[in-house]
């Protein structure tokens, strides 16, 4: 009996160790970013997990947002979050790409206390039609999100596969894929050569082939209705907080655009561009900053050669018809802050207005045509 007892204790001991260890060595490791109690490179630098789902990255930007660390916030999907590097910017507009792959407005409803609250001064809030059709709508459990205590991120499974999963990213895969920085930038590190540009194009083809057919069966106009109120809170967070906002629609390839152009919804598309416009400067006066860009449509970088099966070649300014480049989103943020540090083609980008927004609409069918 009494030996029986010594294994109890024994065991209980040996268990209540190995939970400590393991508390110690997720809080060492850090997968979410909570602590930052260390960072070492190949260890645990890099928090590859810190997004591994959207309750992250709910949880992880509000704080980084109230954190008073960045003046600018980049809002947007993946497009956003894989195209506009915050270094790019100088270090005295120090910004946090706070993207994520399928967001839209309604996520970014969940920020509007923690904008309000804020030091932020610049908002970039990369759009796209049909955006919110398509995994948009918040659920009950993400709304909640931002209640979890940290001490989730210490006991949980989850937080334990995510520590090791961060420190087998940061020892074998830091030269390798896709990482995020802690910029909240996604890098992109692949060989250009080795990409089957082709099959790429065609799955987002048919991707976005079954976004527009799935706008058939809704009322899109009621979404359109819900993205022009979250644009109307932009305007007024802009007067109130006198924060400059910079929206604009992402120069997705035109490919992406044909598809648009040659269906029944170029009409609700022109609509919804003209909407945009109206929305903003129809409120908009000296004591707000909020500017309406679009880098879409026929140009010298959306118009870009696409590769074929037989004919494989790397492209310049694109993953896919979807996802432009880096390079592209540094020639955004050249535009829209006039940054003076390197060469942008003359045809990328027009800030519209009430004034050019039909005219700009009728030369982008005409580029079309031809």
């Amino acid at each position: 009996m009494y030996k029986f007892k010594r294994y109890l204790k024994n065991y209980f001991l040996f268990l209540v160790s190995l939970f400590i260890i393991l508390i110690i060595f997720t809080i060492l490791v850090d997968p979410y970013g909570d602590f930052n109690i260390v960072n070492i490179d190949r260890f645990n630098k890099i928090k590859t997990r810190k997004y591994s789902d959207k309750s992250n990255w709910i949880k992880t930007t509000k704080k980084n947002i109230v954190s008073n660390k960045y003046e600018t916030i980049f809002l947007g999907s993946s497009r956003v979050l894989r195209g506009l590097n915050p270094d790019f910017l100088p270090e005295s507009n120090k910004g946090y790409n706070a993207a994520y792959s399928g967001a839209n407005f309604y996520d970014f409803e969940l920020f509007k206390n923690e904008l309000e609250k804020s030091n932020v001064k610049r908002i970039i809030w990369g759009i796209d039609f049909g955006e919110g059709i398509i995994d948009g709508r918040v659920t009950n459990q993400e709304k909640s999100t931002f209640i979890l205590l940290k001490l989730e991120n210490i006991i949980s499974s989850q937080s334990l596969y995510d520590s090791v999963v961060t420190v087998f990213d940061n020892i074998f895969l830091t030269k390798h894929g896709l990482l995020k920085i802690d910029n909240g930038f996604l890098v992109t590190e692949e060989n250009k050569s080795k990409i089957n540009y082709a099959h790429h194009f065609n799955i987002v083809e048919d991707r976005f082939k079954r976004r527009l057919n799935r706008i058939k069966s809704i009322n899109y106009n009621s979404i359109i209705k819900k993205e022009l109120s979250f644009v109307e809170w932009l305007v007024k967070l802009s007067k109130e907080n006198n924060i400059d906002i910079y929206i604009y629609i992402s120069p997705v390839h035109r490919k992406i655009l044909d598809l648009v152009v040659d269906s029944s919804f170029f009409e609700d598309y022109k609509a919804w561009i003209k909407l945009l416009s109206k929305t903003i400067y129809a409120t908009n006066s000296p004591q707000n900053s909020v500017e309406l860009w679009d880098f879409s449509g026929y140009n010298s970088i959306t118009k870009e050669a696409v590769p074929t099966i037989n004919h494989n070649f790397p492209m310049k300014w694109y993953i896919d018809p979807s996802h432009y480049r880096e390079t592209v989103g540094n020639m955004i943020l050249e535009i829209l802050f006039n940054l003076n540090k390197i060469e942008v083609p003359t045809d990328f980008g027009v800030k519209l207005n009430l004034d050019n927004v039909d005219n700009h609409i009728e030369k982008m069918y005409l580029r079309y045509r031809k």
